[in-house]
């Protein structure tokens, strides 16, 4: 579903490599983790993968096609969903809300959104009291970190339906 294809990065030149022909394979319905210490380049790869940045040799493709070709904004806009550290939920609205100000701004072409979007906050096994409350009582950028990461996993689950592809990441405390 997902390669990296001789994939090198660097920054300032090419002598300082972070990554050097990298081949990874991402397959649908796996879950996979990204380990290294702080600065080792997890989330310089998850940006490729996202297709918020590119490599600067080799090639991320999704389903055989290269992000360049399918076009790094369409790419973002129709296949992958991005849960980031700082996911910027609105503290002020439900999940529900989030989820229907998300759907708005990206433009979603749903016949009945809200319908649809308590479609999928179900199917993620979401208990909607409790997820309203949630929300609520531990707004976005909180620092309590197993709420936090609640939230996180549970929008990562939710924007997975909504799309085919969900590349998210989560600050430990401590690392």
């Amino acid at each position: 579903m997902l390669t990296a294809k001789g994939v090198s990065y660097w920054y300032d030149s090419e002598e300082n490599t972070l990554y050097k022909d990298v081949n990874l394979n991402f397959e649908a319905g796996q879950l996979y983790g990204i380990i290294g210490s702080s600065g080792a380049g997890k989330t310089t790869l998850l940006t490729m993968l996202a297709g918020l940045d590119k490599p600067r040799k080799g090639e991320i493709l999704y389903e055989g096609t290269s992000l360049q070709k399918i076009g790094l904004t369409q790419y973002r806009n129709r296949y992958v969903s991005i849960v980031f550290q700082a996911y910027n939920l609105l503290p002020y609205m439900s999940a529900l809300d989030n989820v229907l100000t998300a759907m708005a701004i990206t433009h979603s072409e749903r016949e009945y959104p809200s319908e649809f979007a308590l479609e999928m906050l179900t199917k993620v096994g979401i208990n909607l009291i409790w997820l309203v409350k949630t929300f609520r009582n531990y707004p976005a950028g909180s620092n309590n970190g197993s709420q936090s990461s609640g939230q996180c996993v549970v929008m990562h689950q939710l924007l997975s339906l909504m799309n085919q592809l969900g590349i998210w990441t989560i600050l430990t405390p401590g690392k």
